[in-house]
């Protein structure tokens, strides 16, 4: 508000002079005058500044007009000008102002409110369209003039009045249309493959809830060379300059709000194009666009199952093995009450530039963002600083999630995004170790106690009308961020098993219910076909690989099975001896001693990702342990065949103790290395020394890479002496032939011997270099 009532210094008196009047705005002089309403005051004025007066009266959106109603002494000399605002409770104003300026005497003013189109300001303050109208809860006048002023003025009335005159209708229509760089007259409009163009506009009548497809929908039809019809939605965009405020990040509206469409060509030629718009009425219209003429090679940079080998990821039909760590939000209160970090301040984009540089400069490139309530939700209980309930969406993080994109992919880092995280919909512990404090449903929009319409967490899986919204605000976040290559994969939410939708002892044996299939079965369909450009999608379930309900992740939709990888510490074969390494392992390969489902997950058919592992027992680690971990967890991953390197949990930790270097380790050993093949396997080894290892390889015909762990550090980091005798059995039936093999440092990811040796056949035992905790080992057959 500030900011806006600056910028209205600068128009001065002069603007308000030259203003033509409008016929949104009524001035009278000397008539009308109110006396003492519950709106009236004294008005101190310091003019040349801008002197504002808010109204203790709340604003209500179905009036029509603004009555200001006042007396200028005498003694204030010269001319005054005045306008009326509306404000929301984040400080942005819609504001009018009065096409003359007031003299010394009484006025009475009406500044009507209501109009088909935008509210016109000589600034650029953002139009009161009806959505805007709908969140405003407060309201006031301003005064300013070019001469400095200081004395009062009586106000009789500042207040909210019906108007005399009804407006006339508008036909639908879609105005203000801005197809890129170019007019809509033009015959075509010239795209770039991979370049990202948008389509703005503006539908009139401007829709009460814009966020909603509900209340007014439109789609971008484009048929290509290729004959088929590319469908994609539109959404609202109100565009918001971001601001360090020290403490933490706010933003401003900068522009007028627009729908718009995001289009990334992948393949080049002449695409018809269409805009297709339906009002809530019932009411639609098609607009036919210019064509759109695509220019350059094909572009495909996005993440996808390899279509070859769907265990693996691929980047245009390149093999890519992503690794990093779990960036969920700008800072983590467990993080802080566990292992005594401090907490990071929550600066937004700026924390996350940060953030992505560090994670940039080790060599990772991959991270997981959340959507919660405390970072980039887009929807929350609307006491909290830029929510609105289930009015409409956070405009400010909206705008941050598009920031901190573009950011993540110039560094070449790609994100998993989480819609959800399981204490939106969760009033109990879904397990006995978790803290009781993850209750998030009290401030649930959707929960009828604080103006939503449920009754329970549960009601968000089966609840047609929630089923809804929740499918809106994806179509939402699909037409907003879909182009994006940064986009990895969405995740629908991170740990459903924990919400209420899971049955009440699932902390002993995890069962989904029925509801939990169905809301996935739908909500992943539905998304799928609003993504034009195929992002993977995950279903997520905590702790381990024991936990998950493969149900979900056999639906046709859910292309990856997204899982924990916590080393809790249980009894029998999982006990005090169970490695992470051998979890990560298991994961993939085995049923396990307490999986309900008969499933082994590696033979499903789609990318396993573990998108959190730190620890033992989450909640009693030691920092030895959590080191250790840290090393292997990429080592053991990779040769046991999952998609991607584990993304580790607590990243303050790693990031206050500069344990970034260890990231890039894993990440140097597979450059250049294909791990894909249907004749590619991971493989147990034998491994002898003076201490119990580790080992297990990823083999193919002709190469092998094997890890090597000293498996009491890696059980809980505790120190270990040099291991000089260890011997890795390779096989017993190896053909004889020349053979280079290498040596490397698994904790800094650097060959330390490289030699050839000419094997006679039969028994291939390599005799390992010393090492302490952990060794990595390539082997390749000469041709």
């Amino acid at each position: 508000m500030r900011l806006l009532i600056a910028v209205l210094i600068m128009f001065g008196l002069f603007a308000c002079q030259q203003s033509k009047p409008s016929d949104l705005l009524e001035t009278q002089s000397s008539v009308g005058i109110i006396q003492d309403d519950l709106s009236a005051g004294v008005m101190t004025l310091r003019a040349p500044l801008t002197s504002a007066y808010e109204s203790p009266l709340p604003f209500d959106s179905q009036k029509a007009a603004i009555q200001v109603s006042l007396t200028i002494p005498q003694l204030v000399s010269g001319a005054l000008g005045c306008g009326v605002y509306i404000s929301d409770d984040e400080g942005n104003w819609l504001h009018r102002f009065a096409p003359k300026s007031l003299s010394a005497g009484s006025h009475n003013i009406v500044f009507k409110l209501q109009d088909p189109g935008s509210w016109p300001a000589p600034t650029s303050a953002m139009p009161a369209n009806n959505y805007r109208r709908e969140l405003a809860k407060h309201f006031g006048c301003y005064f300013w003039s070019e001469h400095d002023v200081d004395g009062e003025i009586q106000i009789h009335a500042c207040q909210l009045i019906d108007a005399e005159h009804g407006l006339s209708e508008v036909d639908h229509e879609i105005v203000d249309v801005v197809i890129g760089d170019y007019a809509v007259s033009e015959s075509t409009a010239m795209l770039s493959t991979g370049k990202r163009w948008e389509l703005h506009f503006n539908p009139a009548p401007f829709p009460k809830e814009p966020y909603q497809s509900s209340d007014f929908k439109a789609d971008l039809h484009l048929i290509g060379p290729d004959g088929k019809t590319l469908v994609i939605p539109s959404f609202y965009m109100e565009p918001m300059k971001l601001k360090s405020m020290g403490s933490h990040q706010t933003g401003a509206i900068a522009a007028a709000p627009y729908f718009c469409v995001r289009f990334r060509p992948q393949r080049a030629g002449r695409y018809k194009a269409k805009l297709v718009c339906e009002w809530e009425d019932g009411v639609s219209r098609v607009v036919d666009l210019p064509d759109l003429d695509v220019h350059g090679a094909d572009w495909d940079d996005m993440v996808r199952t390899d279509k070859d080998d769907s265990r693996f990821l691929s980047v245009n039909d390149q093999f890519f093995w992503p690794t990093g760590i779990n960036l969920k939000s700008a800072n983590d209160d467990w993080c802080h009450a566990y292992l005594r970090t401090i907490k990071t301040p929550n600066l937004g984009t700026e924390t996350y530039e940060q953030y992505l540089g560090r994670l940039q400069r080790s060599g990772a490139n991959v991270t997981e963002i959340w959507m919660c309530n405390w970072n980039f939700a887009l929807e929350w209980y609307d006491d909290w600083p830029s929510y609105h309930g289930l009015d409409g969406y956070s405009a400010l993080h909206a705008q941050q999630l598009d920031d901190v994109l573009d950011s993540a992919y110039e560094k070449g880092i790609r994100v998993i995004l989480s819609f959800r995280n399981h204490g939106q919909a969760h009033t109990r512990s879904g397990n006995r170790n978790i803290p009781s404090d993850t209750n998030e449903w009290h401030y649930n929009p959707y929960n009828k106690q604080v103006g939503g319409f449920l009754n329970s967490a549960v009601d968000l899986f089966s609840n047609e009308q929630a089923f809804q919204r929740q499918e809106n605000l994806h179509r939402y976040i699909c037409a907003r961020y879909a182009d994006h290559p940064a986009i990895m994969m969405w995740k629908l939410w991170s740990e459903v098993d924990i919400t209420d939708a899971a049955k009440k002892d699932s902390h002993i044996k995890f069962t989904s219910t029925p509801a939990l299939e169905s809301w996935h079965d739908r909500i992943s369909k539905h998304l799928s076909e609003h993504d034009i450009y195929d992002h993977l999608i995950c279903a997520h379930f905590s702790t381990d690989f024991h936990r998950a309900d493969t149900k979900l992740f056999k639906l046709k939709h859910v292309s990856a099975i997204c899982i924990n990888a916590y080393l809790w510490r249980l009894a029998g074969a999982y006990g005090r001896r169970y490695t992470l390494a051998q979890l990560l392992y298991d994961s993939i390969h085995t049923r396990g001693a307490f999986r309900i489902h008969k499933d082994i997950l590696g033979e499903l058919g789609k990318p396993i990702v573990v998108s959190e592992f730190g620890g033992g027992n989450p909640f009693q680690m030691t920092e030895r342990e959590l080191r250790a971990h840290h090393l292997c967890a990429p080592w053991a991953a990779a040769m046991s065949g999952h998609a991607m390197g584990p993304l580790f949990f607590w990243y303050e930790w790693i990031d206050q103790n500069d344990h970034w270097w260890a990231l890039g380790s894993i990440k140097r050993f597979l450059k250049g290395e294909d791990l894909r093949g249907k004749d590619a396997r991971s493989v147990v080894l034998s491994a002898e020394g003076g201490a119990n290892l580790w080992a297990r390889a990823w083999a193919r015909p002709g190469r092998i890479m094997a890890y090597v762990m000293d498996a009491r550090w890696g059980m809980d980091g505790a120190r270990q002496n040099l291991i000089s005798d260890g011997r890795l059995k390779v096989g017993s039936k190896v053909k004889a032939g020349e053979m280079t093999v290498e040596y490397w440092d698994a904790s800094l990811g650097r060959v330390i011997e490289r030699k050839v040796i000419n094997h006679p056949g039969g028994n291939l035992t390599l005799q390992l270099p010393a090492f302490r905790r952990h060794i990595a080992v390539k082997c390749w057959r000469h041709k």
